[in-house]
């Protein structure tokens, strides 16, 4: 007796059809949003290399500080996470592996849940940008390097960047350089607000409404460094991470989607502003602006703090963390080294 064909086969390949040109589909969107963030950047890639994968890419960690110790090969890396929780540093080798990962607690040992920014080591301390939190939370390094992975260390104490509502300046980024620490707040129209006494037009006519404050290191105090600032740089918007080498500061600006904006300053030729009071305190103020400019270039969106290392500019963005995810299919999971010379080529 001849067998009835089953209808069944038919219906599957319907379903391979559609599965198949969904797939295709969905292959062709990822493309598209690849060559859209990659392709006016083309440049920037050239110029550029693979450092190190950003930890925890898949987890609810979100990129913000970048610190380099010499003396143990390390790179530093920290962030916030999305769904709250402790602040981790993750330690990665020279060698792009992972090495451990410590949480960070405050000083009375609960989490540190802060919007963690920057990250800066200076002597025996690792400073931590607690952003409106108004200070920077202090760790003894030992304790990082001691600590197990997977184990949790205590803040020994804070710098305050707060006198008042009305004066006080939320860190975003931190940096040690020359004796000193440098610590910059973020301004973004109506969403990250700054006091009116932060509000400059410099003498070039750019109306900037950021700072950034140094602070002398000093190793008598228990925190390492002078809790009182000695000096202001006025600060273009949305800066994310700040970081000198050779007499030039280098500054890493971003917001959302767009292109992110490097800025390289001569700060010898930094016009000296008239005086500002900034935390109770007069400060001499320079001006980051168009009279000091050596260059500005374009890297991938959301960039994060930077540093320099062997004649290479390190960036990492957020972009990849599973908070904005659109890095996955742009190679923003990885942190880039770019060279120096690159800022001289886009002059």
């Amino acid at each position: 007796m001849e067998q009835t064909k089953k209808r069944i086969p038919r219906v599957w390949k319907v379903l391979i059809i559609v599965a198949v040109s969904l797939l295709a589909l969905v292959g062709l969107l990822l493309l598209g949003v690849r060559m859209y963030f990659r392709l006016p950047l083309s440049s920037y890639y050239k110029a550029s290399e693979k450092a190190f994968v950003i930890p925890d890419p898949d987890g609810d960690f979100v990129a913000q500080g970048l610190e380099y110790d010499a003396a143990n090969s390390l790179y530093l890396v920290t962030g916030y996470k999305k769904g709250g929780g402790a602040s981790p540093v993750y330690c990665v080798g020279a060698d792009g592996k992972l090495k451990k990962s410590v949480q960070l607690s405050k000083t009375d040992g609960t989490p540190c849940d802060c919007h963690a920014g920057g990250l800066a080591l200076a002597g025996d301390f690792l400073y931590l940008a607690g952003g409106a939190d108004g200070c920077l939370y202090v760790y003894r390094y030992v304790d990082l390097m001691n600590a197990s992975d997977g184990a949790s260390i205590s803040a020994v104490g804070t710098l305050s960047t707060a006198v008042s509502e009305e004066d006080c300046l939320g860190p975003a980024c931190v940096h040690a350089f020359d004796g000193h620490l440098l610590v910059g707040e973020f301004y973004r129209e109506t969403v990250y607000p700054t006091p009116e006494n932060h509000h400059l037009t410099t003498t070039a006519g750019e109306t900037h409404k950021a700072l950034a404050l140094t602070y002398p290191l000093d190793s008598t105090s228990p925190i390492g460094v002078s809790e009182t600032p000695d000096k202001a740089y006025s600060l273009p918007d949305q800066v994310q991470g700040m970081y000198v080498s050779d007499g030039k500061m280098y500054l890493s600006t971003s917001w959302g989607l767009s292109k992110s904006l490097m800025y390289c300053y001569d700060l010898g030729r930094a016009v000296r502003e008239p005086d500002l009071t900034v935390l109770g305190v007069t400060l001499p103020c320079y001006a980051l602006d168009a009279t000091s400019l050596v260059s500005e270039v374009y890297f991938p969106p959301m960039a994060e703090e930077i540093l320099v290392l062997n004649g290479k500019l390190y960036t990492m963005t957020e972009s990849a963390s599973s908070k904005y995810i659109f890095g996955k299919f742009t190679g923003g999971k990885w942190c880039y080294a770019t060279d120096l010379s690159y800022f001289d080529e886009q002059k």
